[in-house]
């Protein structure tokens, strides 16, 4: 079991960089799947507590796996930006991707908080977010940096729209989770 859980994670982790950097070999073409991202990370008092397998707090892996992702990404004139809830905050507002800045934007993370009085309003987040959201045009994948756990305000999954149909939706949400996957469209 704790072997399955480590595989899921790399599984989901390589999923996320496989669609943005596929193709890419230096002989093809890289194309945008889409126009804008967002990583949208979890602060809660859950991430900050230890992930049972791996040893280590929730929210230094979701920081690790963001900075190795957003490394991953190529320039291809994306808007990106970086927010956080539990509380929510701003990171990079939306800008032409950079990774330098992305991943300068992660690095200011405070990863060092108090467990105690962080409940997880994760639909609340989204909430939040949505003007962010509704100010970007095109094709926006919205990745969710979490560990699954929203226990306070309004419903995620009701938020974020349902079932995820990326051909169709102009936003589209995955969650890196250490517990769980999920996929909603807006």
């Amino acid at each position: 079991m704790k072997h399955s859980r480590k595989l899921l994670l790399i599984a989901l982790v390589s999923a996320l960089v496989m669609a943005f950097a596929l193709p890419a070999s230096a002989g093809m073409k890289k194309v945008k799947k889409v126009d804008n991202f967002v990583f949208f990370i979890d602060q809660s008092g859950s991430m900050a507590m230890k992930h049972k397998d791996l040893g280590k707090k929730k929210i230094d892996l979701a920081v690790d796996t963001a900075t190795r992702m957003a490394g991953a990404i190529p320039s291809l004139d994306y808007t990106s930006s970086m927010f956080l809830f539990a509380p929510f905050a701003s990171g990079v507002q939306p800008m032409t991707f950079s990774q330098g800045a992305l991943k300068q934007g992660i690095a200011g993370i405070d990863t060092d908080y108090d467990i105690f009085g962080r409940q997880t309003p994760m639909g609340n987040g989204l909430m939040d977010l949505d003007p962010v959201l509704a100010s970007l045009s095109g094709k926006t994948a919205l990745i969710i940096f979490t560990d699954g756990n929203s226990n306070y305000g309004a419903d995620p999954i009701a938020q974020a729209g349902g079932p995820c149909t990326p051909s169709t939706a102009p936003t589209c949400a995955s969650m890196w989770s250490a517990t769980r996957t999920t996929r909603a469209a807006r």
